[in-house]
């Protein structure tokens, strides 16, 4: 597998910092109830 070249991972490391944050902010409000799932009466795929 080929690596990024290095001026490429330091322009996309601090994204990859912003995405983390979101996915752990999503994970907490899920966690403690503040967003909740919700449920379809028919069978869903979800592709993605």
């Amino acid at each position: 597998m080929l690596k990024p070249e290095p001026n490429i991972r330091a322009l996309l490391t601090p994204f990859s910092w912003i995405y983390g944050l979101g996915v752990e902010l999503r994970n907490f409000l899920f966690d403690n109830g503040f967003l909740k799932q919700k449920e379809y009466p028919v069978p869903v795929i979800c592709v993605g």
